[in-house]
């Protein structure tokens, strides 16, 4: 809440109910003039944090000066809550003319400001709001694991490794034990030709990055995937009413982009139809996101191979990304 805001409303509280203790009757009365009390109380708390964090009472520094907190305590909220009922049942039941309908407006108010203040944690709880996060900084320790590019065969069916494929595997998975490993999975298998091959799949909440290694023409398989798996990763995010309706994972340093997810029903009227007629769409009618405006949020997921907490999202039908660049860029 605002400053401003915050002593306009104590203010009209005060006014209410000194109002209703001068000119009520038995409850009304000590109800008016409780509130008031009340009110006053925490208007005198507020402009005393209020004007204790003007800047000459601040550290020198920005960075040890602490933003002003104008939000009320649970405890404050309630019991503002329960005095507004108290106010407006006893000027609805013994006031006459204008008390009366004061008292069933402040009901009908309270009982707004509880349901919308209800429903907001709710949704804040869902969705989240967009915000854009940059890596930590220091990074955390590096994750690492020993459990690299297992090949299971089913004799019968798949061929058993050679001696030369054996070497293959045994480079990669020494090479692999000083990668980060944060959110990583990896395996080895036989592609449709019968070759040795080897995938690694990234994941945050979707998959966002998969490699596939035809080791016999790879290389230097070790060196691109440890590459890879370091390049800083983002989410980016366009939000309509509180709900987001684009994400796109894309490399940060290039904005190339990974997968994608687009969701009609949430975005601005008219933009899913506008995109399609414009030529924003792949086969089948899934947009590019690539084309879509300055987002809303850019989240870092990933930095030197390490997985970052990020803000949850709803769940999207996400698509491939074919690796391009974004049209803003």
């Amino acid at each position: 809440m605002k400053p401003w805001a915050f002593v306009a409303v104590m203010l009209g509280f005060i006014a209410a109910g000194t109002w209703l203790a001068v000119t009520g009757d038995g409850v009304a009365r000590w109800v008016g003039g409780g509130g008031a009390a009340f009110f006053a109380v925490g208007l005198v708390y507020g402009l005393r944090d209020l004007l204790g964090s003007r800047p000459e009472r601040q550290p020198a520094t920005a960075e040890d000066r602490a933003p002003v907190d104008m939000t009320p305590k649970p405890w404050m909220l309630l019991v503002g809550v329960l005095l507004l009922v108290g106010f407006g049942v006893a000027a609805t039941v013994f006031g006459e003319g204008r008390a009366r309908w004061l008292g069933v407006g402040a009901l009908a108010g309270a009982a707004f400001g509880t349901a919308s203040t209800a429903w907001k944690q709710r949704a804040d709880r869902r969705w989240g709001r967009p915000r854009s996060t940059v890596a930590p900084d220091p990074l955390p320790a590096e994750l690492r694991s020993d459990e690299w590019f297992g090949y299971e065969w089913e004799p019968g069916v798949d061929q058993p490794l050679t001696a030369a494929e054996e070497d293959l595997l045994d480079a990669l998975y020494i090479a692999a034990r000083s990668w980060p490993a944060d959110h990583v999975e990896s395996y080895a298998y036989r592609d449709d030709d019968g070759g040795l091959a080897a995938g690694i799949h990234v994941r945050d909440q979707t998959e966002i990055l998969e490699i596939r290694l035809r080791l016999a023409e790879e290389e230097n398989p070790g060196g691109r995937v440890e590459q890879t798996l370091r390049r800083p990763v983002n989410r980016v995010e366009w939000w309509h009413r509180d709900r987001p309706y684009a994400v796109r994972y894309e490399f940060a340093d290039t904005t190339e982009g990974l997968v994608e997810a687009f969701e009609a029903q949430w975005a601005p009227s008219g933009l899913h139809d506008e995109l399609i007629r414009t030529g924003r769409a792949r086969n089948g009618g899934w947009i590019q996101t690539a084309a879509l405006s300055e987002p809303d949020a850019v989240v870092a997921v990933r930095a030197d191979g390490r997985q970052f907490e990020t803000p949850p999202l709803p769940d999207f039908l996400w698509y491939q990304c074919p690796l391009e660049r974004r049209a803003t860029d």
